[in-house]
């Protein structure tokens, strides 16, 4: 998986507060900029709150609570069993923003953590270190 804690720089550990000022670098490759960090794809890991239809009425979306925002998580692969409502969860995909510039992260692989509570508590601590790694 090229999410890892190797020196990779396409996919980047983030907060759903910090999802507010990344740049398109290439939106044609989907190559985004935060600060420094250049990236293709985003990690994410937050408790899934809600699950509401898409715009269109045909797919759900999820939402991700980090505890600094709210992020809407669609899951790309149908075959895959979707997120529970209140387990703690982590998510890696494709950003993407809708219309009124709200991150939607377009899910590739999401894992239910709840039954390693240490996670949580340690995620904060995961990004910053991925932050600081690259600045």
């Amino acid at each position: 998986d090229r999410c890892t804690m190797s020196v990779d720089p396409v996919c980047r550990k983030f907060f759903a507060s910090q999802l507010r000022a990344v740049v398109k670098v290439d939106p044609a490759k989907r190559v985004y900029r935060y600060n420094s960090l250049v990236f293709t794809r985003i990690w994410l890991q937050g408790v899934v709150v809600a699950s509401v239809p898409d715009a269109k009425g045909l797919d759900r979306l999820y939402v991700l609570d980090d505890g600094t925002g709210l992020v809407r998580l669609k899951i790309l692969k149908k075959d895959h069993p979707p997120p529970v409502i209140g387990s703690y969860c982590m998510a890696m995909g494709m950003l993407a923003f809708a219309s009124d510039k709200e991150a939607l992260v377009g899910v590739q692989k999401h894992v239910d953590l709840s039954g390693a509570p240490d996670r949580e508590a340690l995620w904060s601590l995961e990004v910053i270190e991925d932050h600081l790694a690259f600045y």
